[in-house]
């Protein structure tokens, strides 16, 4: 607490785990038809609620897909 009785607020800025272009891999199904399996970061995007959502894409295939932060993991080469 502060002199004045005032309690001091101390933001910080929470930030997306994985950047543009990053190698990721889908550990579980986001959709029906999402395999699980490596997928390129094609855009950051805002919360869904439950955390940030990233715009995905695998090179086996021509959809780009959504998915939960949690849904991803990294270690993967950038292949």
């Amino acid at each position: 607490m502060s002199a004045g009785g005032a309690t001091r607020v101390v933001r910080t800025a929470v930030q997306h785990r994985f950047r543009v272009g990053e190698q990721v891999y889908l550990r579980r199904s986001t959709g029906l038809s999402a395999a699980c399996g490596i997928y390129e970061v094609i855009r950051q995007m805002p919360s869904g609620g439950s955390g940030f959502q990233y715009r995905i894409k695998s090179r086996l295939e021509r959809t780009e897909r959504v998915a939960d932060e949690s849904d991803l993991m990294r270690g993967f080469g950038d292949g």
